[in-house]
């Protein structure tokens, strides 16, 4: 009987862990569907929850902002790796500090970019963004 007992609470002790590791995700709900989900390093994107209506940005979101309104993002930009590059070149070419940029217009469901920061300043005017809007 005590076997049996002990065998329960290490099971149970087991589940809990297991499933503490499984709740390490981030989201935050950015209004109107969209969502911000962060699963980790690198993985870390901007979604509607019917995506082929409201778009995405994906992976490699390094700030964003939103108001009712609008979400302005900058994601890390990533290159298609060529087969006779290694990691490592790979992942030095990746490393050059260019971003695209993003907005989505939450009330009409449209996203626009990826664009390089000049057109993301022009498009946060032609759209009437407001300037409280920041990212880094």
């Amino acid at each position: 009987m005590y076997e049996k007992i002990k065998f329960t609470c290490s099971l149970i002790v087991v589940c809990l862990i297991f499933n503490g590791a499984a709740c390490s995700d981030y989201h935050e709900n950015l209004g109107r569907g969209y969502t911000y989900m962060n699963e980790g390093k690198g993985n870390n994107f901007i979604y509607h929850e019917y995506p082929a209506k409201g778009g995405e940005i994906p992976r490699d979101v390094v700030s964003f902002d939103y108001d009712n309104y609008f979400i302005i993002a900058k994601q890390k930009r990533h290159l298609q790796q060529y087969g006779y590059e290694t990691a490592e070149e790979y992942n030095k070419r990746n490393e050059d500090g260019v971003f695209y940029y993003w907005l989505i217009d939450k009330k009409n469901l449209k996203t626009i970019g990826p664009m390089d920061s000049l057109e993301f300043v022009q498009a946060k005017k032609d759209y009437n963004v407001s300037d409280k809007l920041k990212i880094n």
